[in-house]
């Protein structure tokens, strides 16, 4: 068999066509002839050099990949202060042995028994709103508008008996501690995280980077 014919074959092998030989055939003379022999291990040098290349070399991004998919660490929240707690814990127990009498025993500065009922419950039920708070200073900020509220209406109506006569000024003194317990309830829903965001939401400010 001409060695030309068996080298195009190896080529054609090698380069995955048809070779036009059977390889019993091209193995038959590459065994007898030993410069098929040597083309044959040639070419397939060349071969392999040409598809197996050194890697281009490329730079490491791994750091700076991490970096933007990795969020940054969230900057620790102040924990709520705990004063206003035991000041606040101080004026609901003060404000629920005042409301006793009225709310018991219908005794409330010359007011009839229902209305010394209704007063107490109200003194009450503001002392057992502080009392939650003072367990619980997260729930402050959803205290915060019934107390403001309450504290504002009982406020505006003492200061118009005090002025029109119809109540001495003394007796209207029981009213600080409304606003001392107001005030508590205030500084406590602004320590509170959820009560911070929801107070940039509401004037549009955004928490300034650290």
């Amino acid at each position: 068999m001409a060695c030309r014919r068996v080298q195009e074959a190896i080529s054609a092998r090698i380069d995955g066509e048809d070779p036009g030989l059977t390889a019993a055939q091209v193995d038959a003379h590459l065994a007898s002839c030993p410069a098929c022999r040597a083309f044959a291990m040639s070419a397939a040098t060349v071969h392999r050099k040409v598809r197996v290349q050194p890697a281009e070399t490329v730079p490491d991004l791994a750091d700076a990949i991490l970096r933007v998919a990795t969020p940054p660490t969230p900057a620790p929240v102040p924990a709520a202060p705990e004063w206003p707690r035991y000041v606040l814990l101080v004026v609901a127990l003060t404000q629920l042995l005042i409301a006793v009498p009225a709310l018991i025993l219908g005794d409330q500065a010359g007011a009839t028994v229902h209305l010394a009922h209704e007063l107490g419950s109200w003194d009450a039920a503001l002392a057992a709103a502080w009392l939650v708070v003072c367990w619980s200073p997260r729930r402050a900020s959803g205290f915060l508008p019934f107390t403001l509220a309450l504290t504002a209406v009982m406020l505006g109506t003492g200061l118009l008996d005090v002025v029109s006569g119809r109540t001495p000024l003394p007796s209207e003194s029981h009213h600080i501690l409304d606003i001392l317990g107001l005030a508590m309830v205030w500084v406590l829903a602004r320590s509170t995280p959820s009560t911070r965001s929801l107070l940039r939401f509401a004037t549009g400010r955004q928490p300034h980077p650290a």
